[in-house]
């Protein structure tokens, strides 16, 4: 007789070593979030936060701020109600972060609610500078991009997805019109482009680390969000990343991810 086997419960999987947060969190409408930050912005911003150290932190993912520092892949600039921030991502988690103490963050209760302070960690400097990081979810980051680019006028490059400038937000009704035009090359599973084109109202513009141009998408009755990759290489697809589908704009080649894990 074939001996019965017992198996017991499975262990977590095991976060990586030099992973930004000890746990992983699970943010089942959080997509594929991209950055703007051209090399050298990356490289210096680094160097910077290499001055400071951990104070504390009220993250419960478990916040490494060596790790973070290391891992950071981009950035992107916010300017919101008069004040500067910066939205840092590292391999799929997206922070809020500014230079002071995390009373700031009230300034912005408006517009992505309380939920940030209880993510709160502070680094401090040997000169005595602060920098305040909170870790967004996928409703909070859509929201603050929302309330960022609530004005965007950029312009497309004649015969192209891509923005004319490289910074430069677009109009969700002009990206609206465009990503309606792009031809469905392959999906994973079925996919409705007009559908999906028309549930767009959140569109930011962002740079990998290679400065090449990349969109974030919101979508109207949720908090999902999606980024929408042009004419570069893209991260490969996996279970955490799932690819959407392929699409193609006159000569760009487009696609489409959404991520389901932040840390």
């Amino acid at each position: 007789m074939a001996q019965q086997r017992r198996d017991g419960p499975k262990a977590p999987p095991s976060r990586e070593t030099d992973a930004t947060l000890s746990f992983g969190v699970r943010e089942p409408k959080l997509d594929e979030i991209g950055f703007i930050s051209p090399p050298l912005r990356l490289y210096a911003l680094k160097e910077h936060l290499s001055r400071f150290s951990l104070v504390n932190s009220a993250d419960s993912a478990g916040f490494n701020f060596d790790n973070f520092s290391r891992n950071i892949r981009g950035m992107k600039y916010v300017a919101l109600d008069g004040m500067e921030f910066e939205v840092l991502f590292t391999r799929s988690a997206a922070f809020l972060t500014f230079h002071g103490l995390p009373g700031k963050l009230k300034s912005l209760e408006a517009h992505i609610g309380r939920g940030p302070l209880s993510r709160v960690s502070l680094a401090t400097s040997k000169g005595g500078e602060f920098i305040t990081i909170c870790r967004l979810t996928a409703r909070e980051l859509r929201a603050l991009l929302g309330a960022a680019a609530i004005n965007a006028s950029g312009t497309f490059m004649a015969g192209s997805l891509l923005p004319s400038e490289s910074d430069a937000d677009i109009s969700p009704a002009r990206f609206r019109e465009k990503l309606g035009q792009c031809a469905v090359v392959s999906s994973d599973g079925p996919f409705d482009l007009g559908a999906f084109a028309k549930g767009v109202n959140v569109v930011s513009v962002f740079r990998d680390e290679q400065d090449a141009g990349y969109f974030v998408i919101g979508m109207k009755e949720d908090d999902t969000v999606y980024s929408l990759y042009v004419n570069v290489s893209a991260p490969p697809a996996n279970e955490q990343n799932p690819m959407i589908a392929r699409l193609k704009y006159n000569n760009d080649s487009c696609i489409l991810y959404r991520v389901d894990v932040i840390g």
